[in-house]
């Protein structure tokens, strides 16, 4: 070796270089062909999101704006006065884009709001607003807000009830100025009013209850601000206050009355009748508004205070006998009409809905002035949903006479059909049968003929047997006429005791009485409803009340009205 020569250095490591860039070489080339495979670009897709999304949540605002797009939250938030701790009513909230008001237990809840941040505003006149801070979290249920707010006015507590039932009335609005409160389950609200007045107009509203105007005293006293709300509703009654005998219409505490019939002076004060339907929908009148005809029968419509000629007649004599549902039934006395001749007593329903009258029944006569032969019809009573009524022959001189001639008892639905005679009497020279009310599905009857001694029988829901009874027992035992409710399921009436009345309660059929008022002055006049009783006083003032359940009596009636009553009638609608 000379000295121009280098010593030859051996690369010892330059193999496992070359296997590390091999080694490397090959690793990307393992991933780019698994990068590029159709599992590798989905794992690639989805790594790519999981760091997009994690980027997104860690920013308030890109989390909220995607997640607020389908996770929604329901927000309940409660308000209450920070003071006296009650709730706080007709508040108003905005968040976000929700605006909503807090009921009568000072609470709203907002549905489906988006996950977001929001700021929760709370305002009512005469407290300090408030504002603050609220998330709709992404996991998890949103948290329940309790606002407490400020006074900056006078408390007020106003108790509303309803005045027939005297029950507190839960979801009235109580309003004073641009203030408003709604009551809660115990018919309290409680209001915030200046404090620079001692009394203020007030209203009270509710659905199905008349607006009531009220003074509302700026006073903390739990009693300085009780007012009553009288359900919506109306009632019609007959008055001779003008001079005349009008229709008069008013709110169920006799507030608002109204005259919606004018009388023409030719009424007269034994004939003129009013008789409501069940419902108070329509109401038939009956009088002689004018003088050519005797007998005259009107229907008013409540709705639009019309009134409407039903039938009249020029010397006949019309005896009205009740509703049934909007059918009007009614019996007629012909006086023109000669003993011989047929059609002097007949029975008639009006109905409604089709605006027709249906001829039900009339009598038949035959002879002559002196020996004559007609049928008499009595009664006519509406039980058990059907019209029942009794066939007896008069028969003047034509009684020294045998005959084949039978009385009879009949039912009859109320549009005329399905006639049967349920019960026949024969008799040799004369009969007769006269009908007693008993209850909604009861009447008795007795038949007398020649001389032998009166029979008795009773009809019960469409079954009649024979009433062991004596004439003395009879003609002794009082039925009083039960007043049915609109829905059929109760009854109303009263007996007489010790000089003053019991009013009792019944089921259907008009037993099962549940005494409700003892001693009372007052009598049973019908119903409002299926809530309401009407009642009547000194026989020409009409009142309102209710059962109260809770203490199996009735509520302390509200005086309507004085009224007009023919004199010597009673009947539903003209008692």
């Amino acid at each position: 070796m000379t000295e121009n020569e280098q010593p030859e250095i051996e690369e010892t490591h330059a193999p496992e270089t070359h296997l590390s860039v091999a080694k490397k070489n090959s690793f990307k080339e393992r991933m780019g062909r698994f990068f590029g495979s159709k599992k590798g670009k989905v794992v690639s897709v989805l790594v790519a999101l999981v760091v997009i999304a994690g980027v997104i949540y860690a920013i308030p605002a890109s989390r909220y704006a995607i997640a607020g797009s389908f996770i929604k939250r329901n927000v309940h938030i409660a308000v209450t006065d920070s003071t006296t701790q009650k709730p706080v009513s007709d508040a108003e909230l905005v968040l976000g884009s929700f605006t909503a008001k807090t009921d009568a237990n000072g609470v709203v809840d907002i549905s489906n709001v988006p996950a977001g941040e929001y700021t929760l505003r709370v305002t009512k006149a005469y407290y300090t607003d408030m504002n603050q801070a609220y998330e709709v979290p992404v996991f998890g249920e949103a948290k329940e807000v309790k606002a407490s707010l400020v006074a900056t006015g006078r408390q007020v507590v106003v108790s509303v009830t309803n005045k027939i039932t005297k029950a507190a009335l839960m979801g009235a609005t109580v309003s004073v100025g641009g203030i408003t409160s709604v009551t809660n389950d115990k018919g309290i609200a409680t209001m915030v009013l200046p404090a620079d007045k001692d009394t203020f107009d007030g209203k009270v509203m509710r659905d199905g209850y008349n607006e009531a105007t009220v003074k509302v005293k700026a006073s903390d006293q739990s009693d300085a601000n009780v007012f009553t709300a009288t359900p919506s509703g109306s009632l019609f009654y007959l008055s001779k206050k003008s001079g005349k005998i009008d229709v008069m219409k008013s709110n169920l505490d006799g507030s608002g009355a109204t005259v919606i019939v004018k009388g023409t002076g030719n009424e007269s004060d034994n004939d003129t009748r009013l008789f409501p339907s069940s419902d108070w929908r329509y109401l038939m009148l009956s009088a002689r508004r004018d003088t050519s005809f005797k007998g005259q029968l009107y229907l008013v419509d409540t709705k639009t205070n019309s009134l409407t000629l039903v039938d009249k007649g020029s010397d006949s004599s019309f005896s009205p006998v009740g509703w049934s549902d909007h059918t009007f039934v009614y019996s007629i006395y012909r006086n023109s009409k000669r003993n011989w001749e047929s059609g002097r007593y007949a029975i008639k329903s009006y109905d409604i809905n089709t605006s027709k009258i249906v001829s039900i029944a009339e009598s038949q006569g035959s002879g002559t002035q002196v020996k004559y032969e007609y049928e008499r019809l009595d009664g006519p009573i509406i039980v058990d949903g059907k019209l029942a009524y009794s066939i007896s022959w008069e028969r003047g001189e034509a009684m020294y006479s045998k005959t084949t001639k039978k009385n009879a008892v009949v039912t009859v639905n109320i549009d005329g059909t399905n006639k049967v005679k349920i019960k026949e009497f024969s008799m040799n020279y004369y009969g007769n049968v006269q009908l007693r009310y008993m209850s909604p599905v009861k009447f008795s009857i007795q038949a007398s003929s020649d001389n032998k001694a009166n029979q008795y029988f009773q009809y019960d829901s469409g079954n009649v047997s024979t009433l062991n009874t004596t004439d003395e027992t009879y003609w002794d035992t009082s039925y009083p006429l039960r007043r049915t409710s609109p829905d059929g399921e109760k009854t109303l009436w009263y007996e007489a005791r010790d000089g003053k009345n019991s009013i009792f309660l019944g089921n259907s059929a008009g037993a099962a009485g549940k005494e409700i008022a003892t001693e009372s002055d007052y009598t049973v006049f019908g119903w409002y409803s299926d809530d309401y009783i009407l009642l009547t006083k000194n026989s020409s003032e009409l009142y309102i009340a209710a059962v109260n359940k809770a203490e199996d009596g009735m509520t302390t009636p509200v005086k309507v009205a004085n009224y007009h009553k023919a004199a010597g009638y009673w009947g539903y609608g003209g008692q």
